[in-house]
């Protein structure tokens, strides 16, 4: 799982950074090994395909990763990606 973050020249603190990519890096290892804890049939009330669970990622994290502009899901073995964006 990899995420993108948009921010202005106004959004930086006096610190030179917008977020904090410690906490950032710690929500999205807990999200990720919720992906991996079962199949995503198992997981999902709806179809899980790439798409829309790039998308449930998306809306999980929208309210507690400031200026998320993407969520973006790969798939090593098919070595393809899946980015959503709203």
């Amino acid at each position: 799982m990899r995420v993108g973050v948009l921010f202005d020249e106004s959004e930086l603190k006096p610190t030179g950074w917008f977020v904090d990519t410690d906490a950032l890096d710690q929500y999205l290892d807990y999200c990720a090994a919720h992906l991996i804890s079962d199949t995503w049939t198992n997981l999902f009330d709806f179809r899980p395909t790439f798409e829309l669970v790039a998308r449930w990622a998306f809306q999980k994290l929208l309210p507690d990763v400031p200026g998320l502009a993407y969520v973006e899901l790969e798939n090593a073995t098919l070595g393809v990606s899946t980015r959503y964006t709203s």
